[in-house]
């Protein structure tokens, strides 16, 4: 199956997978050791506080990731353009 067929099948999605890297598996296991600290720490308005701080990022974030992957697609199609000429 092509990456075209694949695409349009609803069968490819780069945004499901997350690094494999060491890097990566620390800071995860670094953010949840620290929120369920918070977790236990904070009052009732502050944990709502905090959780609509995450919201905000996390929407944030996927905003910044659309944005990224767009730019490096045309990038990418720039490049392969400028290879053919």
């Amino acid at each position: 199956m092509t990456i075209i067929e694949k695409i349009f099948c609803g069968n490819f999605s780069p945004i499901e997978k997350t690094p494999d890297s060491k890097e990566y598996i620390e800071l995860n296991k670094q953010f949840n050791d620290l929120y369920k600290q918070l977790e236990s720490e904070l009052n009732e308005k502050q944990w709502e506080t905090l959780e609509n701080l995450l919201d905000i990022n996390g929407a944030i974030d996927a905003l910044m990731g659309a944005f990224r992957f767009e730019q490096g697609f045309k990038t990418g199609m720039r490049l392969r353009t400028e290879c053919e000429e």
